[in-house]
């Protein structure tokens, strides 16, 4: 069974109220069900509902800082320090059970990649689960689609990610 689930997620300021209550909502429930969560830690954006949902069940998080980059927020359960992006993915790497992408930037998305080409590497094998609310990871979705076409990704890895489109069936994978 999962404990550390890694979360994937925005963290601007400028997103809109239902993305908030997504992320609010898979903080709360994670919580509910006994698990642990790693984020990106910051006071904004995704990742601040997030981790007020978490805080609302009295959950416990670790926030992954890149030192001097971010502003923590201030009910983390733990903050662990890195110098740079690359120790930051490294220690999602090494201490997640499951790794869940909730809509983002390019930070969230080069975290996403990152996972599933370490589990193409054969690095980890934990579930990957994307939340594809609106369609918004459909353009990512259908660019390996693609690579799989080409031959430049094999079919067998991009059939390991689990992509949900409502938040009830990701959280079945509880």
């Amino acid at each position: 069974m999962s404990k550390n689930v890694a979360v994937f997620c925005a963290t601007s300021a400028i997103i809109a109220k239902p993305l908030n209550e997504i992320a609010y909502t898979l903080g709360a429930n994670l919580s509910k069900k006994n698990r642990s969560v790693i984020c990106g830690g910051t006071n904004t954006g995704l990742m601040k509902s997030l981790i007020d949902g978490i805080n609302s069940e009295n959950g416990q998080v670790t926030g992954v800082i890149v030192k001097d980059e971010e502003s923590p927020h201030p009910n983390l359960t733990h903050i662990k320090y890195c110098v740079e992006v690359t120790e930051r993915k490294r220690y999602f790497l090494e201490t997640s059970d499951v790794f869940i992408a909730l809509p983002g930037g390019i930070g969230t998305f080069d975290e996403l990649i990152h996972i599933i080409n370490m589990m193409r590497a054969g690095v980890h094998n934990n579930k990957i689960l994307i939340l594809n609310i609106d369609g918004f990871y459909q353009p990512l979705l259908n660019q390996l689609e693609m690579m799989v076409q080409c031959g430049f990704l094999k079919d067998k890895y991009l059939r390991k990610i689990i992509i949900e489109s409502t938040m009830s069936n990701l959280l079945d994978h509880f």
